[in-house]
């Protein structure tokens, strides 16, 4: 590979240096470099013993090998883990380097389940086939990257203002599922644009977007210290990733998954509170209540109780208080030796007149209507 990437500037050394590797290259050939990278290297072998890995990186070798010396004159050799380099001589057209690297990623797939990403250099440029396969990080993965297919582009580093970072932990500590991902995805999309930074940039962003939210979680106390190494243990998954798609899906999964823990909260705790209130107005229908102490007794403040309330009932408190009040005058209603304005204060209200006025508009009759016709 030194030869390739450093050359030798008389001729003769060169031919030398290529006798002693017993490789039969002209000196004088033109050549164009493959750089294949395997995808999901770490993934595939991360279980897998040293023996499986260079049984493996062997039958890889000897698949290139065997396909080139079917269509070119050239080698194939590992660069390093995970990457190899067939070296071509071109003495052909540019179809054939096409349907070689066809066959490449088929029989690679075929024969080992291997996926490929391969760059591809210009004539002689080694180092541009390793620039083309490193856009496999902005492009995604099982693909041919020409380098002529590339193109220019002005770098830029992209600059994620707080100001979304703060929409993003807002939206996902509400569990707005739908805002959270929108704004994830949007900081990956100015990744992509972004060519001038490496893997470990990208890396580093998806664990500061996995420490907020998981920092959100232990904040509700939806997660503790003791689920830390298992959290650990997911974002170690992090470093295996080779795409910045790949990387957004991933993110996007652990706050869709946050999300939900997070709703799942929100609505136990809901319910909770819908129970307490229920319970504190069965007990004390017949007090002054209002909605104030009720918030007060609750240890909750009014307008989140009303809201919450309404969504978890379909009614509103007062609709609910009302409700409780008239049916239990309904009850004593039916007791003669009880006198209409007793009623009226049994069941918490200090008017009669008005008691009067909220009991026809729930029932259609008036208190002493309503005795008279059921009993």
């Amino acid at each position: 590979m030194s030869i390739i990437r450093q050359g030798f500037s008389e001729e003769n050394k060169l031919q030398e240096k290529l006798d002693f590797l017993e490789l039969e290259l002209e000196p004088e050939g033109k050549y164009i470099i493959l750089i294949i990278s395997i995808d999901d290297y770490a993934s595939l072998f991360d279980r897998t013993s040293e023996n499986e890995r260079e049984l493996t990186s062997f039958l890889f070798i000897s698949i290139c090998q065997e396909l080139i010396d079917t269509h070119f004159h050239g080698y194939s050799f590992e660069n390093s883990t995970g990457e190899y380099v067939c070296l071509l001589q071109l003495k052909t057209d540019e179809e054939k380097l096409f349907a070689l690297i066809t066959e490449i990623q088929s029989k690679l797939e075929d024969s080992l389940n291997i996926k490929v990403t391969i760059g591809i250099g210009r004539e002689v440029h080694c180092l541009r086939a390793h620039e083309a396969v490193s856009q496999k990080l902005f492009l995604g993965k099982n693909r041919v990257i020409a380098i002529d297919s590339i193109g220019t582009y002005q770098p830029v580093i992209p600059v994620f203002d707080m100001d979304k970072w703060n929409k993003l932990v807002l939206a996902t500590k509400t569990a707005d599922r739908e805002s959270a991902l929108q704004l994830i995805n949007s900081l990956f999309e100015e990744l992509v644009i972004s060519r001038s930074i490496n893997i470990s940039y990208c890396h580093n962003v998806c664990l500061q977007l996995l420490i907020i939210a998981s920092g959100l979680l232990m904040d509700m106390e939806i997660i503790h210290n003791e689920d830390l190494m298992n959290v650990k243990n997911n974002w170690d998954n992090v470093f295996k990733l080779e795409t910045i798609e790949d990387m957004s899906i991933f993110v996007m999964k652990y706050y869709d998954k946050a999300c939900d823990l997070i709703s799942e909260k929100r609505n136990k705790r809901s319910s909770n509170v819908v129970e307490k209130v229920k319970d504190i107005i069965n007990r004390k229908y017949s007090t002054n209540l209002t909605i104030g102490s009720i918030a007060q007794e609750a240890y909750i403040a009014s307008t989140y109780l009303c809201l919450v309330f309404r969504q978890e009932t379909g009614e509103t408190l007062n609709e609910y208080l009302t409700r409780v009040r008239i049916d239990k005058a309904k009850e004593i209603l039916m007791d003669r030796n009880i006198k209409l304005y007793d009623v009226c204060f049994a069941v918490g209200y200090t008017d009669a007149s008005y008691f009067t006025k909220i009991f026809k508009k729930t029932t259609g009759l008036t208190p002493s209507d309503f005795r008279d016709k059921y009993l």
